[in-house]
């Protein structure tokens, strides 16, 4: 019913970040296609700029295999970038997190599917490359709910832990020392 597939062939960079881009289709239409980008990065070192990173974390953050992930919609991504290249004098900033302008909304199905494959990819990631901590937020609060069924059902599933902070998630993959 739905899909997806690798548009990087594999795990890409572009200097400390590391992507995946990929795309949906959703309900087998051809319509219902989208592409999103899962990143990996390394985490601020700044307390002070990643303050709650760094209150749930601790030293581990120096210490240990940190990789702080996020995805967005490359419509979005794209037109962030149109709007940084060519800027227009009082123009709102492009939130790259929103929902892009015109694009169709997502049942629970469709949602579920799309979460739960990004999840599957940031742990296939993170087995890969050694990370021993994924840490992520939800950008939007409604988000909230979704994240906290995802991280608990990926955690229990797979034998893991984690530590939460409001919005914000940090998973100890299987890399994690015990």
């Amino acid at each position: 019913m739905h899909s997806h597939r690798l548009v990087t062939p594999g795990l890409a960079s572009f200097g400390e970040l590391s992507y995946l881009d990929i795309e949906f289709t959703f309900s087998a239409k051809a319509t219902r296609k989208a592409q999103y980008r899962l990143v990996f990065c390394p985490p601020s070192l700044d307390p002070v700029a990643a303050e709650t990173m760094h209150h749930m974390l601790g030293e581990d953050v120096f210490t240990l295999y940190v990789s702080v992930v996020s995805f967005a919609d490359i419509v979005q991504l794209e037109r962030q970038q149109e709007q940084i290249e060519e800027p227009f004098e009082g123009e709102e900033p492009v939130n790259m997190f929103a929902k892009p302008k015109g694009s169709f909304n997502l049942n629970i199905s469709e949602l579920q599917y799309l979460y739960g494959t990004l999840v599957d990819f940031m742990v296939r990631v993170a087995e890969n490359e050694g990370i021993q901590i994924l840490y992520f937020a939800a950008e939007r609060e409604e988000l909230i709910p979704t994240y906290e069924r995802y991280v608990k059902r990926l955690t229990r599933t797979r034998g893991l832990t984690y530590i939460t902070d409001g919005a914000a998630y940090a998973i100890r993959t299987q890399n994690y020392p015990n």
